[in-house]
This record gives structure tokens, sequence and C-alpha cells, in this order.
């Protein structure tokens, strides 16, 4: 009995396959039904010592004694079924939460995300105008006629709608046409 008991280990070691297919034989079922009792869950158990196995089998780890190898691989598929547990459970807590808040979220608040986000990128897209548009936009969105915007910045009326064509062209560029639609209800 000693004497198998250090061949098979010997096999083991060395990544003898005819070894390893009784080693999977003797262990593989065994070691389902532990990950199984932690986990209810037939298909994840399989898995879960499937790959448990394989790491085995490609790792360099060598073992003393049966013994050795028992623990380990005991081990090794119940830390796997520990963090596919809160794994899982971590990943339901967060479907929970989103479905929380968008149950909680209100068509008046989603809109006024959805605003605030649309007049944030405005802004951005804004600031990386040249400072003669930039200016021009932002008196415009304050409410001030072209004419008005014109003798504040001392150039002609003309200018005012290049600058307001040109910016609007940008902006259009770089967002979607739906967006700017929505947009334009701001200037």
């Amino acid at each position: 009995m000693e004497a198998l008991s250090v061949n098979f280990i010997k096999g083991i070691n060395n990544k003898n396959t005819a070894v390893w297919r009784k080693f999977y034989k003797d262990y593989f079922t065994p070691l389902c039904n532990y990950v199984y009792k932690i986990i209810k869950d037939e298909s994840v158990s399989s898995d879960i010592v499937q790959d448990a196995l394989i790491k085995l089998w490609e790792s360099n780890l060598k073992f003393e004694n049966i013994k050795a190898l028992t623990v380990y691989i005991y081990r090794m598929v119940n830390n796997s079924a520990l963090n596919y547990i809160r794994n899982k459970n971590t990943e339901d807590a967060r479907l929970k939460q989103w479905a929380f808040i968008n149950n909680n979220i209100s068509a008046d608040s989603f809109s006024s995300i959805v605003t605030e986000e649309v007049v944030r990128k405005l802004r951005t897209l804004i600031m990386n105008l040249p400072k003669s548009r930039r200016e021009v936009i932002f008196m415009s969105m304050s409410g001030m006629k072209g004419e008005d915007i014109a003798k504040e910045l001392g150039i002609t009326i003309y200018a005012v709608k290049q600058h307001k064509y040109r910016a609007y062209r940008y902006i259009k560029e770089k967002m979607n046409s739906d967006i700017f639609a929505l947009l334009l209800t701001f200037l």
C-alpha cells in the first residue's frame, strides 16, 4: 500500500498522464459533492473543480504524500467556492443597488441629470472655442441680443453672426445632432 501511494504521488509530481487520469477519476466526484454543499449549484460546482484541477496540473507544485495533495486540492476548491459566493453576492448587491436607484429616480430627476450632463458638455466645448467666439456665445447664452454683443465687444453685427455660426458648427460636429437641437434651446 505504501509503495502504491509513493508511486502515485511521484506520478502526480511528474505529470504522468495515467496517474492524473486516476487522480481525476478518484477525486472529481467527491470534490464536486464537497463544493456543491457550499454553493448549491451543480454546474458551477463542476466548473470550480475543473478549474482547480487544471490549475493544479499547470502548477509546478510537488507534494510529499497523498495527504498533502488531498488537503491542498480540497482547500483550493473550498477557497474557489467561497470566492464564487463572495463575487456573486457582490454582483447581486450591485444589481439590487442599481435596481433601487432606477426605481427611485423620478422622470424629473432623470431629466435634470441629463440636462446637467448636456450643459456640462456644452460648457466644455465652448471653453475649447477661440476667445472671441467663446465671448460671443457666453453673452448670447446670458440673453444679450446680437446688436448688444457687437456694441459691447466693439465688433460688427456681421462678426457676431459669424462667430455664432462657426461656434454652432463646431459644437454640432462634436456632439450628436439630436443633442445639438436640445442645446440650441439653451442658447
